[in-house]
Order: C-alpha cells, then sequence, then structure tokens
C-alpha cells in the first residue's frame, strides 16, 4: 500500500517562472526518495505558485508524472470553474471545502458544479469534505456528504 504524503510547491508569486523550476526539482527529489518507501508525494493547489490552473499544470508537467496532486474547490481566486476543470483531471485527491454564503450556509448550487466538474473529469478517488465556517460543523459535513454521494 501507497502511502501518500502532501508537499506544498511554496508562495512565490505566480509569475515567478523560475519558482515553478525549484519546486518541481525539490518535488521531484522528495519523490524519487518516498517512492522506495512506499510513499507517493503529491502538492495541492494552495499558496501563491499554485494559485492558477497553468501553474499547476506546468508544475505537473515538470515533475514527469512523479509527483501526484490534490485539488482544492476553495484554493482558486479568479475563475475558479474553469481553473477546476483543468486540474481535475490531474487530481490524485480532492479535498471537497464548501463554500458558504452568511450564517454559515453552505453553498448547494457552487458545491454540487465543483462535484460535477469532478464526475465529468472522470475523478473517482477519495473526496475530504471540508467546512470552515460557523454552526453544526459535523451537521454541515454530513449535507456534504448526502450532495456527493447523489452525484
Amino acid at each position: 500500500m501507497t502511502h501518500p504524503v502532501r508537499i506544498p510547491a511554496g508562495e512565490a508569486d505566480p509569475d515567478d517562472r523560475p519558482a515553478i523550476t525549484r519546486a518541481a526539482d525539490g518535488l521531484r527529489y522528495a519523490a524519487d526518495y518516498a517512492k522506495s518507501r512506499n510513499v507517493r508525494v503529491v502538492t495541492e493547489n494552495i499558496g501563491g505558485l499554485l494559485s492558477t490552473s497553468d501553474n499547476v499544470n506546468r508544475l505537473l508537467e515538470a515533475c514527469g508524472g512523479r509527483v501526484g496532486l490534490t485539488v482544492d474547490f476553495g484554493n482558486f481566486p479568479e475563475d475558479k470553474y474553469r481553473q477546476l476543470a483543468e486540474v481535475l483531471p490531474y487530481a490524485d485527491t480532492v479535498h471537497a471545502k464548501a463554500r458558504t454564503k452568511s450564517g454559515g450556509i453552505v453553498d448547494e448550487d457552487d458545491f454540487y458544479r465543483c462535484l460535477q466538474l469532478c464526475a465529468n473529469a472522470g475523478f473517482r478517488g477519495p473526496l475530504s469534505l471540508t467546512y470552515l465556517d460557523e454552526g453544526d460543523a459535523w451537521e454541515a459535513l454530513d449535507g456534504l456528504r448526502s450532495m456527493a454521494d447523489n452525484v
């Protein structure tokens, strides 16, 4: 059984192309070390450097398939749905983070749309349900699980 370890690519500015190269070098090195120990290195669309789908895809290409990807619904600050659609085909796992409205109410339209993007991309891996707002988190997570089960 292979165990994953998530390593973020960094906080560099998204326009810093040399930072993508440095991050890819470090992630490949970690992946090569981890492989013989039954560990798969994955990164996530988190932080400044991977705040765009173009950078995520550049990094993954530079890693040559040796590094996996966790996609988080909430981490693309602009043009979220287009960018999610561009990276979800490469996802090993998904952080299914619910966007909320005032009062901690889950934005069901947004969550369903993100789940549909997963289905369209052929994603069948694990979803890590994430709720980060006020209210009963367990109740919200149960609702998210019900929505995910119906897509």
